[in-house]
């Protein structure tokens, strides 16, 4: 009786009018900062995103307000943080001292990571993001305490990733305009490691949403899983893992179909 009861509610919640009626109130409050973490509409570029916003809502992540988001997670270690952090120990061990944390926000797995991952001596791990963020991480690592024998600094400047020799991105690839393979492809000197995660990956579509994060609206991607690889297998990447982030999820509001159940991690080396 249930099951019958849930799909003649969803049948009803399907009619052409009471569809229409139920974006338009969802629409309504999300442009009223009522579903900060949704999403919704789909695009084909982060223009078109970006134009979707309401109007008096600031765009994309450059904002104090944004800089000022995650201080709760300093310190806190998740689930899906513990396969990057078996590879980014791999990475070391294998050399790697150079980090370049692109969009790390204020240093937030600097921070977190050194709780339960040993930092080898001379490591020097940069956080690359916004202008914004990169001004209070560089303030707030003036007041933390790090690991004797290492290095925290920040920039806005991609430039700077050239010559590393690890490159670690958690949650940050989806908020770029170019891909990660169209960046690296930029550099000269490429770093000999990748380890990302927290990165949404449809199996057939690539396409853009909207996300409200409260201080602003940002436009969101969501790549093509093979397309993702193959760019990077182009530049020389041999995937040695990949993982599934169980804890995140992507509801596009209206569509299902583009929607995701999980993000997904990866380690990648120069072959």
């Amino acid at each position: 009786m249930s099951a019958t009861l849930h799909r003649a509610v969803d049948a009803l919640a399907a009619l052409p009018g009471i569809h229409h009626w139920r974006q338009q109130r969802y629409n309504a409050a999300f442009d009223a900062g009522h579903h900060v973490g949704g999403f919704r509409g789909v695009f084909a570029t982060a223009a078109q995103a970006a134009a979707s916003a309401p109007p008096a809502q600031a765009t994309g992540y450059d904002q104090p307000e944004a800089a000022a988001m995650y201080r709760d997670r300093i310190g806190r270690l998740y689930p899906s943080d513990y396969p990057a952090m078996l590879w980014l120990r791999r990475a070391m061990d294998d050399g790697a001292r150079r980090v370049l944390d692109l969009g790390g926000h204020v240093g937030i797995a600097f921070h977190s990571y050194q709780k339960a991952m040993p930092y080898p001596e001379g490591l020097d791990w940069l956080v690359c993001d916004v202008p914004a963020v990169a001004r209070a991480g560089t303030e707030l690592a003036e007041v933390m305490r790090r690991p004797a024998g290492t290095q925290l600094a920040f920039t806005s400047d991609w430039g700077e990733a050239d010559g590393r020799e690890l490159l670690f991105s958690a949650g940050c690839l989806q908020y770029l305009e170019e891909t990660l393979g169209q960046r690296l492809a930029a550099l000269t000197r490429r770093p000999r490691w990748l380890v990302v995660n927290l990165l949404p990956l449809h199996e057939h579509e690539a396409y853009w949403t909207l996300q409200h994060i409260g201080a602003a609206c940002c436009p969101y991607r969501i790549q093509r899983r093979a397309a993702f690889f193959d760019e990077l297998q182009a530049l020389g990447y041999q995937v040695l893992d990949t993982w599934d982030n169980l804890e995140k999820r992507c509801d596009v509001a209206f569509r299902p179909d583009l929607s995701l159940d999980h993000y997904v991690g990866a380690a990648l080396r120069l072959a």
